[in-house]
């Protein structure tokens, strides 16, 4: 209970963590007002890229493009933020997106798929290049959360109904 690790900082707190990316030495955390980095072995805060300026709604989970660069799905506003060289911007937004909760990148499509938190249980890929979208699967269940790529296909956690999908 005394362990302070991880905690940001007087100015840029941690406060509201979600999801969370690790890329080497650094664990990536999205939280209610930004994405905060730590030193993962550490836990002394990197970094802090603060997104209040774009009015986020639920900034939620966060994944890595095959080119390194850092997105940030935001439930609450149905966009993606595209987050390179320390500063935030909106890069999609609109229905089209899910709305997002959880991402991952998938290195076969190149693409980043998108969990979404909406009834219409579609998975989405998203080209960050292109900006095109494409529906890769629909699922049973809803409200999804995690998305990560595995062996057999793509891992989907689902809070309607509690069970994870392949």
């Amino acid at each position: 209970e005394e362990l302070q690790f991880m905690m940001g900082t007087s100015a840029a707190p941690l406060h509201a963590p979600r999801g969370m990316i690790i890329r080497g030495d650094t664990l990536f955390v999205a939280d209610a007002d930004g994405v905060h980095g730590f030193d993962r072995r550490t836990g002394a805060h990197l970094t802090f890229i603060d997104m209040a300026a774009l009015e986020p709604g639920f900034i939620n989970d966060l994944a890595f493009d095959g080119n390194g660069v850092l997105y940030a799905t935001d439930t609450g506003k149905a966009r993606i933020y595209r987050i390179a060289n320390g500063r935030a911007e909106i890069a999609v937004e609109g229905p089209e997106t899910g709305p997002p909760n959880g991402i991952t990148w998938d290195a076969t499509r190149s693409a980043l798929l998108l969990a979404p938190w909406d009834g219409e249980q579609r998975l989405r890929a998203w080209d960050p290049v292109t900006g095109e979208f494409a529906v890769v699967g629909r699922l049973t269940g809803g409200n999804f959360d995690g998305i990560e790529i595995v062996p057999s296909g793509i891992l989907v956690a689902s809070q309607v109904d509690s069970l994870l999908y392949i």
